[in-house]
């Protein structure tokens, strides 16, 4: 399968300039027959500038997720992060979709959708709830997206553009509806995903792997997808330093994806991977390697080529199964990596 052109990751400080040039084209491309063109200036100089960017990013309760197309310019944006909205009752918790936006060119693909499961496991792991985002009343097309990820109206309120007035809606999601995905395992929740790992692949050996991982303090990341008030999926990423001329970079293995027979075919599994490679990256990091489906994995930015590019793979005749994703470059210019699996994966 080729490699999607589209990769979602989150945003550093150097696509500051990058996220203003797509904020003032998609808002201006959406909404900008609605105003004077002193009163859109303003708007966009003061929430659309390097500068407001550049802040956001360095906010540690601000994420952004970008969709890169290549070398090109960015494809969408979301940003997410505490509530703002003047709702009522508001609380500590509260959580926002701020800004949620694609290049016309790139529309009609799944990207907006794409950017709102990544924001929304963000938000849900880090334990914000309700959710929130605010919507022009005349925006329909952004209505029913909301709608479909469990959202429903729940208030309305002026939004200034300048000094033009705009009717906004309030739309609010409560906790319980849709998948929750909580990265905060308590021990229940972690003996429960061992039953979801056994059951996703029918054997033991998968859960073995992840019990030994966190016995022996090599698991990076973990989290749970709750459906129902039950554990449905699980994911991992564990340590996986890599070995190079140039010295050892840390990378990640994702190992294992498992969903609940039951629960399959609903996305679970991708709105796990996109939750821990979104974490991952938001450490800094971002290199990771992957055994799967060649068919599935591309999608997160997997390359099979780019495995064989840059590392040495230290399994025997599985193809394109094996799989990097380097959302940052950190193997650019290197070649023949040696991968250091955790004792655990007995590689």
């Amino acid at each position: 399968m080729t490699q999607s052109p589209f990769l979602l990751s989150r945003a550093d400080a150097e696509d500051a300039l990058a996220l203003s040039d797509i904020g003032r084209e998609t808002f201006t491309e959406k909404f900008g027959h609605l105003y004077t063109p002193e009163n859109l200036e303003a708007f966009l100089s003061e929430f659309h500038s390097p500068e407001w960017y550049a802040h956001a990013l360095s906010e540690r309760d601000v994420a952004i997720w970008v969709i890169r197309n290549g070398d090109g310019p960015l494809a969408g944006y979301g940003v997410a992060g505490p509530n703002t909205l003047p709702v009522e009752d508001p609380g500590s918790l509260d959580g926002e979709v701020k800004r949620i936006y694609v290049r016309g060119g790139h529309q009609g693909q799944g990207l907006g959708s794409r950017l709102h499961r990544a924001m929304l496991a963000w938000l849900e792991g880090r334990g914000h709830d309700p959710l929130y985002v605010g919507v022009y009343s005349d925006n329909d097309g952004a209505q029913k997206l909301y709608r479909r990820f469990g959202f429903e109206k729940c208030g309305e309120y002026t939004f200034l553009v300048g000094a033009h007035e705009d009717h906004e809606f309030i739309f609010r999601r409560e906790g319980r509806a849709g998948p929750k995905i909580v990265t905060e395992l308590t021990n229940e929740s972690a003996a429960a995903s061992l039953d979801v790992i056994r059951a996703a692949f029918g054997q033991e050996d998968e859960a073995d792997l992840v019990s030994r991982l966190r016995a022996d303090d090599d698991m990076l990341f973990e989290a749970v997808a709750i459906e129902g008030g039950q554990v449905a999926g699980h994911v991992a990423l564990s340590r996986l330093p890599l070995e190079t001329l140039n010295g050892e970079i840390m990378a990640a293995s994702l190992a294992p994806v498992s969903v609940r027979p039951d629960a399959q075919s609903k996305g679970l599994g991708m709105i796990l991977c996109e939750a821990a490679l979104s974490w991952w990256q938001g450490q800094g990091a971002g290199v990771t390697v992957v055994l799967g489906h060649p068919a599935y994995y591309p999608r997160f930015g997997f390359s099979a080529a780019a495995a064989r590019a840059h590392l040495q793979s230290p399994f025997a005749e599985v193809g394109d199964a094996f799989m990097l994703s380097d959302p940052n470059g950190q193997l650019t210019g290197i070649s023949g990596a040696k991968l250091h699996y955790a004792p655990a994966f007995g590689i």
